[in-house]
């Protein structure tokens, strides 16, 4: 049985290559893509949330916020069998995507229905 053991050994000269990082702190929000604040523009009530927003306001004062989440139950979006209104969804994400933002969208079935 034969057994290899590495080692690393680092000599002081190495070590002066080492660069050292200090970020300033500039005060204001870290924007990451695809991670941060999403805005709940709909959750199920209609009348709560961002409905109540101004159709301009894409809450750019926001730092950080990158995502509009429209949740609705399908009894809205088809009000009467056969008709849609997909309007409840196209007006507010239209003026998020204008902006750069994604939208994240959930509707749920009526109990009992499939």
């Amino acid at each position: 049985m034969t057994i290899t053991v590495l080692a690393v050994i680092s000599s002081p000269a190495q070590e002066s290559n080492q660069q050292i990082a200090e970020p300033v702190d500039h005060g204001r929000a870290l924007i990451n893509p695809q991670m941060g604040w999403t805005m709940h523009f709909y959750s199920n009530i209609i009348t709560n949330y961002g409905s109540k927003l101004k159709p301009s306001d894409t809450l750019d004062d926001f730092p950080g916020l990158s995502c509009a989440y429209l949740r609705v139950p399908w009894s809205f979006l088809e009000p009467k069998e056969g008709k849609f209104n997909w309007s409840l969804l196209d007006t507010p994400a239209q003026r998020w995507i204008d902006k750069g933002n994604q939208m994240a969208l959930r509707t749920e079935n009526p109990a009992g229905h499939v």
